[in-house]
Formats: structure tokens, C-alpha cells, sequence
């Protein structure tokens, strides 16, 4: 299992860098590194580096991991631009979606702000979600941070939202336009011209008839997976996943 770690400022080929206090006690006291073990760093910014550990500072009174850069490699950002709106959940839900999210190649998580949240916007914490952005990048590999963002009110994330939507909607919501196939979504992204994708989804009880109104009047596209209700778990892995897969697919062509 590759190793990796967060490195705000990777040196240049050759050189040394050490590594923060935290990451070098979980380097060398829960993953019980050695010297001469390889490591990837990250800096979330596209750059991977393969790295070698020289010393890990055992005769200091606090470890202290210094390690050797062997190889970088600045990643391009990932294809399409895909921007996840969210409606303001609860922090552990959050955190999970987040993660996944993440895993998943976003690029922007953006709360928003939705008539059946019960969530207080004043509890978001943009610097606890931050580490789950750092730790599910060092998990998948992900050499890109996305941006998070606060909470912003629903109308005005709508107004300032540019190019292609799409909602996660419930099954055969009447106030919605009719549920469009895989090969439309396919169409509409071809005609992109390589527009940012975002991905509107709701709370557990699902956009209001009011906000549902608004999205269709801004030509905001329904997609559901299914045929029954998903959490809001499953609906961002389900719909962002249906998007990846149809936008590889486009690619290829």
C-alpha cells in the first residue's frame, strides 16, 4: 500500500524536505516506517512526489521524518470541471459525502443554503472538512484539492451558478421536467464546449417545490438512478459517478 503524505511545498529533485509533526508520528508510530521506505508526497496542487525516507528522527525527543525527493510529476486537473452543490447537512453526513466526493474527482464542493436544511450555517467549519479534503487526496491518490466553500443562500448560488446543471432528483417528481437517458446527458455535454459541470443535491427531504421551479426556469436538468428514493449518501456517489462515466465515455470520441 503506496504511503502518502501532505507537503504544502515539495523541493526539487534530489533535495530534502521534512515532514510535518503529525505526519511523521503517523509514519513512524501507527505505519512504523523505516529509513529507506517509499513515500508520496502531495501538494495538492497536481504535483506528486516520489520520495525516499533518509531519517525519521528517532534520537530527537519527537520523531521528525526528513525524506529525499526521487521523482515529480505535475498532474493536469481532471476532465470535465465537475462542482458539487450541496445542501447544508449535518457534519458527520457531511464529512462523508466530502470524502467521497473527493474521491470521486470533484473540483469545488459549494454548501448551499436550502428551505428544508435544518442545519445552522453557523456550525459549518471549512477547516474541519479541509482535513477530510487532505485525507481522502492521500487515500485515492487525488493530487488535487478541491475548494470548499461556505454556505451560501440557494437563490444566490443559482444566479451565480455557470455552465451545465444537473439535480439529483426523486423518481417521478411531477414539478420536474421528465427524467432525461444516459445518451442526453451525453449530447448535452458534447455541446459543453468543455463548461463546468455542477451537480446539485439535495437535503434528505429533497429541494422544495419553490426551489425545484427555479432550477427548471435555469435549465437545470433531472437525472435520477433508479427507481426508488436514495439517500443522500447514495445520490452523490450514484449521480456523480453517472456523470464520470458518461463524460469518459464522451472523450473518446
Amino acid at each position: 500500500m503506496i504511503k502518502r503524505f501532505i507537503c504544502e511545498t515539495i523541493p526539487e529533485i534530489g533535495e530534502h524536505v521534512v515532514l510535518s509533526d503529525v505526519d511523521s508520528h503517523h509514519l513512524q508510530i501507527v505505519l512504523r516506517g523505516t529509513p529507506g521506505d517509499q513515500i508520496q508526497l502531495l501538494d495538492g496542487r497536481g504535483t506528486i512526489a516520489e520520495s525516499v525516507i533518509v531519517d525519521l528522527g528517532k534520537k530527537s525527543r519527537k520523531p521528525q521524518a526528513v525524506c529525499c525527493i526521487n521523482q515529480k510529476k505535475i498532474h493536469t486537473p481532471s476532465n470535465p470541471n465537475i462542482i458539487l452543490i450541496i445542501a447544508l447537512l449535518k457534519q458527520k453526513v457531511l464529512s462523508q459525502i466530502i470524502r467521497q466526493a473527493v474521491q470521486l474527482g470533484v473540483c469545488q464542493i459549494q454548501p448551499v443554503i436550502t428551505q428544508y436544511a435544518v442545519v445552522n450555517p453557523r456550525s459549518f467549519s471549512i477547516s474541519k472538512h479541509k482535513i477530510d479534503i487532505c485525507e481522502s487526496c492521500k487515500q485515492s491518490g487525488n493530487p488535487y484539492f478541491p475548494t470548499i466553500t461556505l454556505p451560501t443562500n440557494f437563490g444566490d448560488t443559482l444566479k451565480n451558478s455557470d455552465g451545465l446543471g444537473f439535480v439529483g432528483s426523486i423518481p417521478n417528481k411531477t414539478n420536474l421536467k421528465s427524467q432525461v437517458t444516459i445518451d442526453s446527458i451525453i449530447t448535452r455535454i458534447r455541446s459543453s464546449d468543455d463548461k463546468p459541470i455542477n451537480l446539485w443535491i439535495g437535503p434528505e427531504g429533497g429541494f422544495s417545490d419553490h426551489e425545484n421551479e427555479l432550477m427548471d426556469q435555469f435549465d437545470i436538468i433531472p437525472i435520477s438512478i433508479g427507481n426508488h428514493i436514495l439517500r443522500v449518501e447514495t445520490a452523490v456517489v450514484a449521480c456523480l459517478s453517472l456523470i464520470m462515466s458518461t463524460t469518459t465515455k464522451t472523450k473518446k470520441f
